[in-house]
């Protein structure tokens, strides 16, 4: 499918903007918590780096599992990986909109104190913690499949360009978002793009299976459905 032309440039670019999401929902997370902790649960800025610290723990723990997920069953070299990246892609797309909507107040936002316990939030921040680096890596990973031989130096810029201009919009919709138009809003509004990216791997589904699939196998398929 790599060499199929150019329709697979928009799988490419479809994964370009997945990338984005989860940029743009990465740098409202790491913008509005500590001002949101301090406002809603009057938190000192020492006790938001500690869940900043906690965080990085977690990243660092995720990279460590998809490593393991993403390598070749049985360890042999060229044997389909243990978790195709599509399924690590749905994964993060459902994980972090679930993470944005725990972090909406459950009743009529109040800047003094949301009826939030810190319990739900801990969850929300923690599953959005877990949604970025699964999310980050398959993304680039379907990107370098997808173009197969082409030359990748300058699609792998544009998609380092365009979550760059996610780190840009993020904070700025972050916090004046969070200042004129509340939680709801920014945090529902996050979540939807999530939502949105879920569709959009639905119509391109076909596409990425295909790339994860040994050479042969679609053929094969298509052999067997013939009979």
């Amino acid at each position: 499918a790599a060499s199929g032309g150019g329709a697979v440039l928009w799988e490419v670019w479809a994964c370009i903007l997945f990338f984005f999401v989860h940029f743009n929902g990465f740098a409202v997370q790491e913008t509005i918590t500590t001002p949101l902790v301090q406002d809603w649960f009057g938190w000192k800025e020492v006790a938001a780096n500690v869940l900043f610290t906690g965080a990085g723990l977690l990243n660092l723990i995720c990279a460590v599992l998809m490593a393991y997920l993403c390598s070749p069953r049985a360890g042999a070299e060229g044997a389909p990986q243990r978790v195709p990246d599509h399924v690590l892609l749905v994964a993060s797309l459902l994980v972090a909109p679930l993470g944005w909507l725990c972090m909406v107040p459950p009743s009529a936002y109040d800047r003094d104190w949301p009826s939030m316990s810190v319990a739900q939030f801990l969850t929300g921040f923690g599953l959005v913690t877990v949604a970025f680096p699964f999310g980050r890596g398959v993304c680039l990973s379907m990107v370098g499949k997808l173009l197969g031989d082409r030359p990748q130096g300058t699609w792998m810029g544009i998609t380092f360009a365009v979550g760059a201009i996610a780190r840009i919009v993020g904070p700025f919709w972050a916090v004046q978002g969070y200042r004129f138009l509340g939680a709801l809003v920014v945090f529902g509004g996050t979540a939807a793009l999530y939502v949105l990216s879920l569709v959009c791997v639905k119509l391109i589904g076909e596409t990425i299976r295909a790339e994860e699939e040994p050479p042969g196998t679609s053929q094969a398929r298509r052999v067997r459905s013939r009979r």
